[in-house]
């Protein structure tokens, strides 16, 4: 299990105090407001401490302690920032997604084992569960209609629609002109 968790991107500057502009990915700005220290590698060996984080319309600006103008700023340009997995705040029940994908995906009535969870895709509406599964990806909105527990290593529990995995929702192994070579004269 991951100690050290990616939370955002620096992506530029922002002003003449050297503040730096991150693409978040975490789940709120919130989340990154309430931690004091983050990291510039996934070990943990070099903090950063934080000294003020503020929403600049759709990025967050970050101040790091030290950092006085954009010359200073320009060295974290492209790095990513790590957390401490027990800095992040997280309600019970809720899991980090760096523990989440490997987990198998599971039919919670029949126990029947569908494949791996290998991504989970930030979406307007709800977050997409991408399974591998051996015919190939399988995407399901991560809603409780589907979602029936959480239990990361062992399972995640799913109640699938009718036709999510079965067969009838992969290609043909036949091709369409094959299926027409009878039919001319």
């Amino acid at each position: 299990m991951k100690q050290y968790l990616e939370i955002a991107k620096i992506i530029n500057t922002h002003g003449i105090r050297g503040d730096l502009k991150l693409d978040l990915w975490c789940d709120s700005p919130d989340t990154i407001k309430r931690i004091r220290t983050l990291y510039l590698d996934e070990e943990g060996k070099t903090p950063v401490s934080i000294s003020d984080v503020r929403m600049h319309g759709k990025f967050c600006l970050l101040r790091i302690a030290g950092v006085e103008n954009p010359e200073d700023g320009a060295r974290y340009k492209e790095r990513i920032l790590y957390a401490h997995r027990d800095d992040i705040p997280r309600a019970a029940g809720e899991y980090f997604i760096a523990d989440l994908i490997g987990t198998p995906v599971i039919d919670a009535d029949t126990g029947v084992r569908y494949g791996t969870l290998t991504n989970v895709i930030d979406n307007p509406a709800n977050a997409l569960y991408e399974v591998r599964t051996k015919k190939g990806p399988v995407y399901i909105p991560a809603v409780k209609e589907f979602l029936i527990s959480l239990d990361p290593p062992a399972g995640i529990y799913v109640r699938p629609i009718p036709g999510m995995f079965s067969e009838a929702v992969w290609h043909d192994d036949r091709s369409d002109s094959s299926a027409h070579e009878e039919e001319q004269p």
